[in-house]
C-alpha cells in the first residue's frame, strides 16, 4: 500500500510538472510572433548609397517582426526550440539583424560579381554600381596622362559588359529594373560586417535553400519575387565561375 501511495504521489507530481511545462511552452509560443500569424516585413526605403564598395547602409538596424522558422510537423517543444523570438530578446534581435544583412549581402554579392567580371583588374570598386557601368567603362578607358580614350580597352570592357548582361537576361534579369532594386535592398537591409559562423542547424554554409528561406521570411512580399531572382542569378554566376556565392 505504501508503495502504491508513493507511486501515486510520483504520478501526481509528474502530471503536475507536465502541465506546468505545457503551460510554459504555450506561453512562449504565444510570445513569439510567427510569420504565419504576422507577416510584417521591412519594406526597403532610404537614400541611394554605394554598392560596389562595402559601405554599411542607413537601414542597418533591426526591424520588422521576429522570425520564426516553419514549425509544421513539430511538437510544441521542438517549435519553441526552433523559434527565434522566445523570451531571449537579444538573441532574437541578433538573428533578425543577421538575416536582414544576409538579404543585403545577396544583392551586394551579385553586384560585386557583375562588376568584377567587367573590371577584374580593379581591387577596389568603391563608387561602382551596375547602374553606372557604362560611365565607369568610359572613365576606365581614359589614358591618365593625356585623357584620351583607349578605344581597344573600351571595346574590351564593353564586350564583357554585354556578355554578362546577356547571361543574366536569360535568367530574367532586367537591366533597367534590377540594378536599382539591388541598391534598394543594400540600403534597406545593410550587408554583413564579417563572415559569421552559421549554426549547424542551418547547414553550416550558405546553401541556396537556406538563402531562399532567409529571403522568404525577411523580404517584403512586394519585392520577394525579384529578390529570389537576384539569388538565382548569383547562384548561376557562382556555378559558371566555380566559386562560392559569397566571395570574401
Amino acid at each position: 500500500m505504501a508503495n502504491d501511495g508513493m507511486g501515486g504521489a510520483r504520478g501526481r507530481h509528474a502530471a503536475g510538472r507536465a502541465l506546468q511545462a505545457e503551460g510554459a511552452v504555450s506561453a512562449q509560443m504565444e510570445a513569439c510572433v510567427c510569420p504565419e500569424r504576422s507577416r510584417s516585413r521591412k519594406e526597403p526605403q532610404g537614400q541611394k548609397q554605394n554598392v560596389g564598395g562595402r559601405k554599411l547602409a542607413s537601414g542597418d538596424q533591426p526591424g520588422g517582426s521576429c522570425v520564426w522558422p516553419g514549425t509544421i510537423g513539430m511538437d510544441q517543444g521542438e517549435a519553441v526550440q526552433g523559434c527565434a523570438c522566445t523570451t531571449q530578446g537579444p538573441r532574437a534581435e541578433s538573428r533578425q539583424l543577421a538575416w536582414e544583412r544576409l538579404v543585403g549581402e545577396i544583392a551586394f554579392q551579385l553586384d560585386r560579381r557583375i562588376l568584377s567580371s567587367i573590371f577584374p583588374e580593379r581591387v577596389r570598386l568603391y563608387g561602382f554600381t551596375v547602374s553606372n557601368i557604362p560611365e565607369k567603362i568610359i572613365q576606365a578607358s581614359l589614358n591618365p596622362s593625356d585623357h584620351k580614350l583607349d578605344e581597344e580597352l573600351c571595346q574590351t570592357l564593353t564586350q564583357r559588359y554585354v556578355s554578362i548582361m546577356n547571361r543574366l537576361q536569360s535568367l530574367g534579369y532586367d537591366g533597367r529594373v534590377h540594378p536599382v532594386l539591388t541598391e534598394q535592398l543594400v540600403n534597406a537591409y545593410g550587408i554583413l560586417r564579417e563572415r559569421p559562423e552559421l549554426a549547424a542547424s542551418e547547414g553550416g554554409s550558405y546553401t541556396v535553400d537556406f538563402l531562399q528561406r532567409v529571403l522568404v521570411e525577411t523580404v517584403h512580399p512586394s519585392m520577394l519575387t525579384d529578390a529570389l531572382l537576384l539569388l538565382s542569378c548569383l547562384n548561376q554566376l557562382a556555378h559558371d565561375d566555380g566559386k562560392p556565392m559569397f566571395i570574401w
